[in-house]
């Protein structure tokens, strides 16, 4: 036991003054006792009353619920747990939860929240270990959920629909600014820009983005198992600003398992320095490139492995680079076993002139198709050519699709094949292989090639 007397021993002071002093000091040890123990509450808010009458005078428990969750924000402390019942619930602030909070929807029940009033429906600022989980977020003026300078936030389960109200450039379904680690799994995103012809090229569905003004970066987020879609998203998941860089807190991104379809722009962008381990991804439909890589600081790490990119307008990959940032590129590039599969009049690989010249980069087990018969890889494209075309005539080079071999002696890796990979059901998002495809068994490692490394191919 603490003898917080013992403190006083030795100091001439009055009586009265002693007095005062341990009574402050045991007040003090109380009150820091009363947190140490306190315990996190749960609280629910049940604005139909489905378990009983809520009222914002209530305590919160199940039979006595809150009816409004902005009550229920005044009443929670740090390390609470806060279950909703169905119903649809209007906010025209956002729900700020703190550190180590759990905001989610009371055994599977449907809950709506709808921001359009409100600048974000979920904002988290400075927090870490919080769970949102469940809901389907409709509206917000610029971000559905938006987290900055925060740690381990995670958003599972959940539909993020409609945001950017305010119809601006850079509003995104979920933006992690400045975020360490964390998860976002198991979502639907779609609808975020009001201009239904994709006008608005920087809008994103998952965003993750360092803060150059902060000196802060963003790193470690898993990203997995989302459906992210439609034309009113411009760039399905993005890195911007040095987001998952090895050389930050964090380091690289995952994303893996997610299915991006028919989005403006890119399915999957990286860029200014960031990096991510993209794995077993199916990018459908993008209105340009399937994936797209583009260096103004150096991109360092990135892995493109396993990923199926369908019939996009433009590219399969392109690997750009920026000419106004000299000497800029891509770097210990690993793109293997994915699947490119065009049906237009484009290359599948293109990767500029820096990234090419770096002998570090390995391009290995590729299956590349194309409908048109156009040459799979151009290579060395010039930066800032402005053409889509293969600039052989300013020193790129277009290997064809019975080149892959020279290709490999040329650069790097081994393995890749031009054939139709049969895909069981593409029309219907089925891209298993089915049995004899020439991508069964034929990835690095003896894995079968695109998103499903061991299933298909016939295989139960």
């Amino acid at each position: 036991m603490i003898h917080f007397n013992k403190l006083l021993v030795g100091v001439s002071v009055a009586g009265l003054f002693e007095k005062r002093m341990r009574a402050l000091i045991w007040f003090v040890f109380i009150f820091l006792c009363s947190i140490c123990s306190g315990e996190a509450a749960t609280l629910y808010v049940d604005k139909d009353s489905h378990g009983g009458r809520c009222s914002d005078s209530n305590p919160g428990s199940i039979a006595k619920p809150l009816c409004t969750i902005q009550k229920a924000q005044e009443k929670g402390k740090v390390g609470d747990t806060f279950l909703i019942r169905k119903g649809i619930y209007e906010i025209t602030s956002p729900i700020k939860p703190k550190s180590g909070q759990t905001w989610k929807v009371y055994e599977y029940e449907s809950v709506t929240i709808l921001g359009d009033s409100a600048k974000f429906v979920f904002q988290l600022h400075e927090v870490e270990n919080v769970i949102i989980a469940g809901f389907v977020l409709d509206g917000a003026q610029k971000h559905g959920i938006y987290a900055f300078n925060s740690k381990n936030i995670s958003v599972l389960d959940s539909i993020v629909t409609d945001w950017n109200k305010s119809n601006e450039d850079y509003r995104h379904g979920i933006m992690y600014s400045a975020c360490i680690g964390g998860r976002i799994a198991h979502n639907e995103i779609y609808g975020g820009n009001p201009d239904s012809s994709g006008g608005h090229r920087t809008i994103g569905g998952i965003v993750m983005g360092g803060s150059h003004s902060h000196s802060l970066y963003t790193g470690g987020t898993l990203v997995e198992n989302n459906y992210v879609h439609g034309n009113q998203v411009a760039k399905g998941i993005w890195a911007d600003v040095r987001s998952g860089s090895p050389n930050y807190p964090g380091g690289k991104h995952i994303w893996q398992n997610n299915i991006v379809k028919n989005v403006t722009y890119q399915g999957l962008r990286i860029e200014t320095g960031s990096s991510a381990i993209m794995r077993n991804n199916i990018v459908i439909g993008a209105g340009r490139h399937g994936i797209g890589l583009r260096a103004c600081t150096n991109i360092d790490g990135t892995q493109i492995i396993n990923n199926v990119v369908y019939k996009p307008k433009w590219f399969g990959l392109y690997i750009a680079e920026t000419k106004k940032c000299a000497g800029a590129k891509s770097k210990n590039l690993m793109v293997k076993n994915n699947i490119f599969y065009l049906s237009n009049r484009y290359n599948a690989l293109v990767v500029q002139e820096n990234s090419a010249n770096d002998s570090a980069n390995v391009f290995t087990h590729n299956l590349f198709f194309n409908t048109k018969g156009v040459a799979p890889i151009c290579w060395r494209q010039p930066f800032g050519s402005g053409s889509l075309r293969c600039q052989t005539s300013k020193g790129a080079v277009e290997y064809s699709h019975r080149q892959l071999d020279s290709f490999h002696s040329d650069n790097s890796g081994s393995g890749s094949i031009w054939a139709n990979p049969l895909f069981t059901d593409p029309d219907n998002n089925e891209f298993q292989l089915k049995r004899g495809s020439p991508g069964c068994n034929a990835g690095e490692g003896g894995v079968n090639m695109g998103a499903y490394t061991d299933t298909g191919c016939g295989e139960e």
